[in-house]
């Protein structure tokens, strides 16, 4: 473009401080230490690991906080959580500690009472989640890794379309989109009541998403597991 002309240049000092990128030598020494004794001794799960960073909204130097728990009859998961004293910004996200399955994982709950909403549920960053009856299905992208309860998910799917579709419950909104976004926010209100049983399926590619089996180590009669050979398409999708 001849009208755009742009340069690089080394940061000063300031500069770097002021990003919150600045290392001394005494952080340097501290990061070595760091890496020698993680790589000496495993993570205990009772430890919280504090590590520093950003703020992915204002930038500023904040701390995230990684813990290590064991999901009964699963696997281990990454909690990690992070809260910035500068701006409020908040986020808090799940990652697998056990890698890639073979397999993709397809679970099918079919809600018989309210008690189904206090299951524990693991979606990973790689899953979908759908309600069949709803015709509604919601991409990995609206909301990333969680470790909740079946409640907990709806509501953060409901709270989810709300945020991704502000316009739609105002009086802008066209009325047909309108009314369409209020009856889905209504139908999961109904869901998180627990007046409304329904079905729910959580599709993860990547293996790593779980429903809590209340009759474990026995087959749960209202939770069916199905594990399928992922697409050319999902093998890409995951890598990524």
């Amino acid at each position: 473009d001849p009208q755009l002309h742009f340069s690089h240049y080394s940061r000063t000092k300031a500069q770097d401080e002021f990003l919150g990128i600045s290392e001394t030598k005494e952080d340097e020494d501290k990061e070595e230490e760091r890496e020698e004794m993680s790589e000496s001794q495993p993570i205990d799960q009772e430890e919280v690991l504090t590590l520093p960073g950003n703020c992915p909204s204002c930038q500023s130097p904040s701390e995230n906080r990684m813990k290590v728990v064991e999901i009964p009859h699963f696997k281990e998961v990454v909690v990690m959580a992070m809260v910035c004293d500068a701006c409020g910004f908040k986020s808090n996200e799940v990652k697998s500690g056990g890698g890639i399955e073979e397999k993709g994982t397809r679970l099918e709950l079919t809600m018989t009472t309210a008690e189904d909403l206090n299951r524990d549920v693991l979606k990973s960053e790689t899953a979908t989640v759908a309600i069949p009856d709803m015709d509604l299905e919601v991409q990995s992208r609206l909301i990333g890794g969680r470790f909740t309860t079946l409640e907990g998910l709806i509501v953060e799917i409901r709270d989810g379309l709300k945020k991704l579709n502000p316009f739609g419950f105002g009086d802008s909104a066209e009325g047909t989109v309108q009314e369409k976004l209020k009856r889905v926010v209504e139908k999961l209100d109904t869901i998180v009541r627990g007046d409304w049983m329904t079905k729910v399926v959580i599709d993860d590619p990547a293996g790593n998403s779980y429903v809590q089996n209340y009759y474990a180590p026995d087959p749960d009669p209202n939770l069916v597991i199905v594990k399928y050979d992922r697409t050319a398409e999902q093998e890409d999708r995951k890598s990524g």
